[in-house]
């Protein structure tokens, strides 16, 4: 899952937003993972996490695609959400995200019944250690529930 503020929301539907500057203790998302964005209404597929050395280190460039007009108003955005205190030991992420079209996801939905389908066959013919099988069906179980509804 990934957090925005409503006022970015439009952007990111428009595509004008493409990125986010996290401050994060480690990375929270990874490379080809789609993630859900509350009140978005779609969900984003994440095509790069970057670590950067600091925060000057980012540019005029990295606030355009983070939907911003300059640079400055990017790093007073990223002043009210990480005060400084609150930066203290943490690393600073630079994620590129796509919004993923509905129909790409509804595509997903086959391949992970599919999935849940071969565990419970292996687990019926003894093909495989009953317990892992059991573990697998859980751990995907719980992940298609947080998917919602529509991914079922």
């Amino acid at each position: 899952m990934l957090f925005f503020k409503a006022h970015f929301l439009p952007m990111i539907r428009t595509r004008r937003k493409r990125q986010t500057i996290r401050l994060w203790l480690r990375a929270r998302v990874k490379v080809g993972q789609v993630a859900y964005v509350p009140g978005l209404g779609a969900r984003v597929r994440i095509l790069a996490v970057d670590r950067i050395g600091r925060l000057g280190d980012l540019t005029r460039a990295d606030a355009v695609a983070d939907g911003f007009m300059s640079r400055r108003a990017m790093m007073e955005e990223i002043g009210r959400l990480y005060p400084v205190g609150m930066r203290k030991g943490r690393g600073i992420f630079r994620v590129r995200f796509e919004v993923v079209p509905a129909a790409s996801l509804a595509a997903g939905t086959g391949l992970r019944r599919n999935i849940a389908r071969r565990s419970h066959v292996a687990h019926a013919e003894g093909g495989r250690d009953v317990r892992v099988t059991r573990e697998r069906r859980e751990r995907l179980r719980h992940f298609l529930t947080a998917l919602g509804p529509r991914m079922r």
